[in-house]
C-alpha cells in the first residue's frame, strides 16, 4: 500500500506538469463568490477550492478526499489554495467576517495615516507575540477598487521558516488576505511576479453599501490580519505525507529484513 501510494503520488505529479506544459504562462480565471471576487491563477498551479470534484487529480496529489479538503478548508478560513507543481510555494486565499471587519466595511474610508499607523503596529511585533511570525515591512497598494496592505513576514513552522508576502484588506465588510508563502527561502523574483500577476487580475464583482460608516479602531484591522497570517496552507499537509511515506517505508524494510532467514 506503501509503494502504491508513493507511486499515485508520482503519477499525479507528472500528470499535472504534462497538462501544465502547453498551457505555460496561460491562466484561468476563479470565481470566489463568497468574496464577491474572481482571480485569474497561472495554469501550470495546482489550484484547491472548496468546491472540489472527487476525481480532480490535485485530490490524489494530497490524499484527500473533497470533504476532508472541505473541511480543512473551513478550519483555516481558506477558499482557495494555488500551489506551484514542485511544490515549493503556494498563494492562499482566505477571510474571516467579523465584528471589526464589519466595523471598518472598507479600506477606503480610512486615510493614508490611518492605514500606516496600523501596519506599524504589526511591524511593532505585538500582534505577532507568540505567533511565531514577524512583519518586515510594508506598502499600501490599490488593487481594482480595493486598498490593500502589502506585508512581508517571516513565519517558523515545522522546524522551517517560511517567508511570506500578505496582501491584506477590508472590504465590504469582509478582511480577505491574499498570502504568498515561499517555503524554500525568501520570496524569489519570479514568484513575486506571479503573485503580482494574480493580484493586477483581482476583480471585485459586487459591492456592498457600507450600513454605517463611523470611527473605528487598530485592534480590528491587526486582528484580522494576524489570523490570517497563522493560518499555513497545503503544503504542511504534503510535507506530513511525505514524511509519513518515509517512515512506513523504514518500517516496512524494518520488517523485511527482520524477516529474512538468518544463515
Amino acid at each position: 500500500l506503501m509503494k502504491k501510494g508513493i507511486s499515485l503520488f508520482l503519477a499525479a505529479l507528472l500528470a499535472l506538469t504534462a497538462l501544465a506544459g502547453p498551457a505555460l504562462g496561460e491562466s484561468k480565471t476563479y470565481e470566489l463568490p463568497e468574496l464577491y471576487l474572481s482571480l485569474d491563477i497561472p495554469e501550470e498551479m495546482m489550484v484547491f477550492t472548496r468546491e472540489m470534484a472527487e476525481d480532480d487529480i490535485g485530490l490524489l496529489v494530497l490524499e484527500m478526499t473533497p470533504e476532508q479538503l472541505r473541511q480543512d478548508f473551513e478550519s483555516k478560513n481558506v477558499y482557495m489554495n494555488a500551489m506551484s507543481l514542485d511544490p515549493i510555494y503556494e498563494i492562499i486565499v482566505t477571510m474571516l467576517d467579523y465584528e471589526g471587519s464589519q466595523e471598518i466595511f472598507d479600506f477606503n474610508t480610512l486615510s493614508d495615516h490611518q492605514l500606516n499607523e496600523m501596519a506599524q503596529m504589526l511591524l511593532d511585533g505585538e500582534a505577532a507575540q507568540g505567533r511565531g511570525f514577524i512583519y518586515e515591512n510594508y506598502r499600501l497598494e490599490k488593487k481594482d477598487q480595493a486598498r490593500f496592505m502589502a506585508l512581508d513576514l517571516r513565519q517558523e513552522a515545522g522546524g522551517s521558516t517560511i517567508y511570506g508576502r500578505q496582501y491584506y484588506t477590508i472590504f465590504n465588510g469582509q478582511a480577505i488576505n491574499i498570502t504568498l508563502q515561499s517555503y524554500t527561502g525568501p520570496i524569489s523574483g519570479e514568484m513575486s511576479e506571479t503573485a503580482e500577476g494574480i493580484m493586477d487580475s483581482l476583480r471585485f464583482t459586487k459591492v456592498l453599501e457600507n450600513p454605517r460608516k463611523g470611527a473605528v479602531s487598530a485592534k480590528w484591522v491587526v486582528a484580522g490580519v494576524t489570523l490570517a497570517a497563522a493560518a499555513l496552507g497545503l503544503w504542511l499537509v504534503i510535507g506530513s505525507k511525505r514524511k509519513q511515506n518515509r517512515e512506513d517505508q523504514a518500517a516496512a524494510a524494518a520488517v523485511s529484513q527482520a524477516a529474512e532467514p538468518k544463515e
